[in-house]
């Protein structure tokens, strides 16, 4: 610990870390301004390629919707489904119209004819690898169904597509659950609408194409419905989650995805994400898709792992040439400097060799003056010295007849002073309680009256508690203003252990804020003929000279006993005592900072009046007790 203080108390130990500390700075600065830098350009080349990638997929979309509208338009326009629309002949036809489409796309889930009022006239189903036709009693009215009336008021050459939805078979959810879409035409019999042909587009199938343009990262890209429920892929399976799921798994919800800009990145809680809303229902807004794609941090700032570490390296490099340097320096100073310490035992007897730097020789020369004129100077003491000591010899023996007689004067003139100041502190304390005790009057007097209406108005007995206490001080200050006269004193018999409990309660606050435990101990119950305001105002100094002492926390205890017939009461505390016990009742005398000195005096003032007996004293392995006797005849 010795070898690193002495090193930092060094030249080297001090210059070192400045030299590094001035290279550091720039350092630091120029290696944030670069790794910003590089994280901007991340970000930036994320978004352009975020931005490409929504493009294709939209692109993949509009073909596939365009696709899709075609087949549809191949069977809307053959001659067996305009003869069956017209006398329902060529079912045969229609019904290997549909197969043929099925077939050639296997993302379709279901192919279907409603009329113009949402009956279903004919339904081909895909159960797993097989083609079902759904019999004419299972047919079903779709009337209210939402995309029914959306896509038979599509425009006259519009392509409809409906909101991402759950499957639904004869009203229940198909499980698991499974996310289509519906995409449908209009058809018409001789110019007027007489139905729409609708097919259910697997979700999965339009996820699968999305995913390579998204890199084929599983759990990366997300297909979603304007209720936030998604269609994503973990790596071998589709599957569909509520919005939840999402948050639980990327710490996203559908809020941030449903607000977030227009192929812009956002940040998330781990990463990144960006959202392309396609809306392919202009005339109504809930039949919005959004392509979801995400990117975690690592994806993106990944390539700036061996930006930073030649920063790293550059950085060391720099803090190790200034480290060199600095040691450099800080070597040949330190020469010079061995150099003159060297010099300073012989200054006086030879001249100082110059070094060379301009300083140091300025250094060594005045050193060869301060030795010089220190001879000199140590010459002429000796010889002062001489003469010095005889003339003390002679002084001891005219000075020593003399001290006797000063002791003896400054002993008469201490107890003198002693009396004066005995005398002063207590005319002050006089006019200063007085003084006090006025300015008091009034605004305790409002107070008061502000507390009785409050009280009266909530009943509230911790309120009549603080106007019972009000009291008690108005009453203790009516006597400080007649400190030095004789007032009319309210006698009358008090329960000891009253009062001990009401001066607890009182200073309950104080105690609790200091940690502080106060214990009322009865080995005796009495009643007092006292002032009840002159009982109460001792037992409060007493156990505030304690909480001052206690200020760490702590314990004061509140014993009564009676000896010998006679009442006694005993407060101690855990404190540390006092020095001086004689010197507590002093006015003005104190140990604590920020005390007045005053508690002890009016609490020895108050007892000698009511002609009972007070003492102090230090208890072993506890702390200052008060011990106050009430002779057996209390009545004044």
């Amino acid at each position: 610990m010795k070898d690193k203080q002495s090193f930092f108390n060094s030249i080297t130990g001090r210059l070192l870390p400045a030299f590094l500390l001035v290279a550091l700075i720039p350092t630091v600065m120029f290696t944030f301004t670069v790794f910003f830098a590089v994280k901007n350009i991340m970000v930036n080349h994320t978004r352009q390629m975020t931005s490409e990638q929504f493009s294709l997929i939209d692109s993949f979309l509009s073909d596939m919707i365009i696709s899709t509208a075609l087949e549809l338009s191949v069977i809307r326009d053959h001659d067996s489904f305009t003869q069956f629309i017209s006398s329902e002949e060529n079912l045969d036809n229609v019904k290997t119209n549909f197969e043929s489409a099925m077939i050639r796309h296997p993302e379709y889930l279901q192919l279907r004819f409603l009329n113009s009022r949402g009956m279903e006239k004919l339904r081909l189903n895909r159960r797993q690898q097989n083609l079902q036709w759904v019999a004419n009693e299972d047919l079903q009215d779709k009337s209210d169904y939402y995309y029914v009336d959306q896509a038979l008021n599509t425009q006259l050459n519009e392509t409809y597509v409906s909101d991402l939805d759950l499957n639904v078979e004869h009203n229940k959810v198909e499980t698991p659950w499974r996310l289509v879409a519906r995409i449908g035409i209009k058809v018409y019999d001789k110019q007027e609408l007489c139905g729409i042909l609708l097919v259910n587009m697997d979700g999965n199938y339009i996820l699968s194409k999305i995913l390579p343009f998204a890199g084929n990262r599983a759990d990366k890209a997300f297909l979603m419905n304007s209720k936030g429920q998604y269609i994503g892929y973990d790596g071998s399976n589709f599957y569909v989650n509520e919005p939840e799921i999402l948050n639980k798994k990327l710490q996203i919800n559908s809020e941030t995805i449903f607000s977030a800009p227009s192929k812009e990145l956002t940040k998330t809680g781990n990463g990144y994400l960006s959202v392309m809303p396609i809306n392919f229902h202009t005339e109504q807004t809930g039949n919005t898709w959004r392509v979801v794609l995400t990117y975690a941090n690592n994806e993106i700032f990944g390539p700036m792992a061996s930006t930073i570490q030649k920063l790293l390296i550059a950085v060391i490099t720099i803090l190790g040439v200034a480290a060199v340097f600095s040691m450099t320096v800080s070597s040949k100073i330190t020469r010079f400097i061995k150099d003159i310490i060297l010099f300073i035992p012989e200054a006086s007897d030879r001249p100082f060799k110059p070094t060379g730097v301009k300083e140091f020789d300025e250094i060594g020369l005045e050193m060869n003056k301060m030795a010089t004129g220190l001879r000199t100077t140590t010459t002429k003491l000796a010889s002062l010295n001489n003469n010095l000591e005889e003339r003390i010899e002679k002084n001891i023996k005219q000075i020593s007849g003399m001290a006797q007689k000063q002791v003896q004067y400054e002993k008469e003139l201490r107890d003198m002073h002693t009396q004066l100041i005995h005398a002063d502190r207590l005319a002050s304390l006089g006019l200063i309680s007085a003084s006090l005790a006025q300015e008091l009057e009034i605004p305790l007097a409002s107070i008061y009256d502000s507390l009785r209406t409050l009280q009266a108005e909530t009943g509230n007995e911790r309120i009549a508690e603080i106007i019972s206490q009000m009291q008690n001080l108005t009453d203790f200050l009516n006597k400080i203003t007649k400190f030095n006269g004789r007032e009319t004193r309210k006698q009358k018999l008090m329960n000891i252990h009253t009062i001990l409990s009401e001066v607890k309660n009182f200073l309950a606050v104080e105690m609790d804020k200091n940690n502080i435990r106060f214990n009322i101990i009865n080995r005796g119950d009495y009643d007092l003929f006292c002032d009840e305001t002159e009982i109460r105002q001792i037992i409060f100094n007493i156990a505030i000279n304690s909480i001052q002492e206690l200020k760490n926390g702590g314990e004061i205890f509140a014993e009564t006993s009676i000896t010998e017939d006679t009442p006694t009461l005993h407060i101690y505390d855990s404190g540390k005592g006092a020095a001086d016990t004689e010197q507590l009742f002093n006015p003005f005398y104190t140990t604590k900072k920020g005390n007045t000195g005053l508690g002890l005096t009016i609490v020895k003032d108050l007892v000698e009046k009511n002609r009972w007996e007070i003492s102090l004293e230090n208890i072993p392995n506890q702390g200052l007790g008060v011990l106050v006797t009430f002779p057996e005849n209390n009545e004044q």
